[in-house]
């Protein structure tokens, strides 16, 4: 893209930020000064630097994110999961996105509920993007990622036991699902971690 264009897309983005949430806006700044500055429209950037940059928490971080996608600054695209040594990994990259001109502002007032709008249930999420943009754990979502851990069937009336100790915790369990990322835990040893977390947290 040519210098005059990067131009143009920063005016066109501080336009666009004028007509959003002041509460937002700033984290929205940083962000795109970001894509300018590297003059690129993709990029990786992990948690751990969003953290630094809005000076926030994770589970912050990632509600950002839900909103910046939602108000269509940006959207999120993961990798495939790669096989490396000890484990797998998969990558994030955030993709900044140019609204044109003829299209109507989108409506933002629902960025001030707690709740998810019906339009984000459809969307794909990862559990952790899930539970950044809510404050209770719903009971069949934490049973299916647990089947989908692969966790012991016989074990399901425990977890249920548990899962009360956070089912109005969502931050917490967020919080402990990043930590089994970090440890790059997959299966039954990422159920293990998360259940005895939840025991020692709770």
């Amino acid at each position: 893209m040519k210098k005059n264009s990067w131009r143009c897309q920063e005016q066109h983005f501080s336009t666009r930020l004028e007509q959003i949430p002041r509460r937002i806006r700033k984290d929205a700044h940083d962000l795109i000064r970001v894509f300018l500055s590297r003059k690129s429209k993709k990029l990786r950037l992990c948690d751990n630097y969003l953290i630094k940059l809005w000076e926030c928490s994770r589970a912050t971080a990632q509600r950002r994110l839900t909103q910046l996608e939602e108000l269509g600054f940006i959207r999120r695209w993961t990798s495939n999961p790669q096989k490396v040594s000890g484990g797998w990994r998969q990558f994030r990259f955030l993709l900044l996105v140019s609204q044109k001109k003829t299209q109507t502002n989108r409506d933002v007032s629902h960025l001030n509920n707690n709740k998810p709008s019906a339009k984000l249930n459809l969307t794909p999420l990862s559990f952790e993007d899930y539970l950044s943009i809510r404050q209770d754990v719903p009971l069949r979502s934490f049973l299916f990622w647990m089947r989908k851990w692969k966790c012991n069937p016989r074990t399901i009336g425990y977890i249920t036991t548990l899962w009360k100790q956070i089912s109005n915790r969502a931050d917490v369990l967020e919080s402990i699902l990043w930590s089994a990322n970090d440890g790059n835990l997959i299966g039954k040893k990422r159920v293990g971690f998360i259940l005895s977390e939840i025991k020692v947290r709770t």
